[in-house]
């Protein structure tokens, strides 16, 4: 944000040190803070001329971060890649305790070219959603996934970002199971996947109904007037956008989700 400020347009090179700056923030066009209890309130569209990511870096990290890392890449396989969600069951929790294969034990085993696969698989879905889409002249974006009610709570629940998007994931997946756009078996793969990378499906705050209203009324000022809130749709793998939830549904799905 303080590149696109500075003269108004100042190149920089983005590192990836993290999960999530390097499948998602890094090679993302958009720059953002956070401001008035809203994640990523203020920000600009000024991508970087070249992003790197080395996962050689991920080892220096402690486990929860890379945990909570991996709701990025799960919101891709979900709506958008389904042999990435295949990749993701096969690792399991192993691929962020092997630290995506970067821990000394893991050199050589199975789980080194696995991370490698889903690494390079998050990129590429993300890289084509975002791309796509560069400036957001329209809402229908899939990497929005699990990003709809979660920027509403997360500062407030305290929860790391990763976790506050996988309880947006979970209650996401559970409206678009409600509409009957994916069969109870594709549901439960989807809770499953996220609770076995032990990842957040619940907090207590999303029963503050005035907070995720008011995060709903937000992200649909936001969004131009429409919620546009992408979901699994058809199976995984596939998305749709839920586009109407009233006060009253959103209260009732959410009690009924817990």
């Amino acid at each position: 944000l303080a590149c696109s400020l500075f003269n108004r347009n100042t190149p920089y090179v983005m590192v990836g040190s993290s999960i999530v700056s390097a499948i998602d923030a890094g090679p993302s066009p958009r720059t953002c803070c956070d401001g008035h209890g809203y994640k990523n309130l203020s920000g600009s569209y000024h991508a970087p001329i070249l992003t790197l990511a080395d996962k050689s870096f991920f080892v220096t990290l402690k486990e929860g971060w890379l945990r909570h890392g991996v709701a990025e890449i799960i919101k891709m396989a979900v709506v958008k890649d389904i042999t990435l969600f295949e990749q993701l069951e096969l690792a399991g929790p192993e691929l962020f305790r092997s630290k995506f294969g970067t821990e000394p034990y893991a050199k050589g085993s199975s789980i080194e070219p696995l991370a490698e696969k889903i690494l390079a698989g998050a990129m590429r879905s993300y890289v084509e959603a975002e791309y796509d889409n560069l400036y957001e002249t329209h809402q229908c974006r899939p990497h929005a996934y699990g990003h709809t009610w979660s920027p509403g709570f997360e500062l407030q629940a305290g929860l790391l970002h990763g976790h506050a998007v996988a309880v947006g994931m979970g209650l996401g997946a559970f409206f678009s199971f409600k509409n009957n756009w994916i069969d109870q078996s594709s549901f439960n793969r989807i809770l499953d996947l996220i609770s076995n990378f032990e990842l957040s499906l619940w907090h207590d705050i999303l029963l503050n109904e005035k907070l995720l209203w008011g995060a709903q009324t937000s992200v649909i000022d936001k969004r131009g007037g429409n919620l546009v809130a992408p979901v699994p749709r058809g199976s995984i793998g596939q998305c749709g956008y839920l586009n109407h939830l009233s006060r009253t549904d959103l209260r009732a799905g959410i009690l009924e989700y817990k």
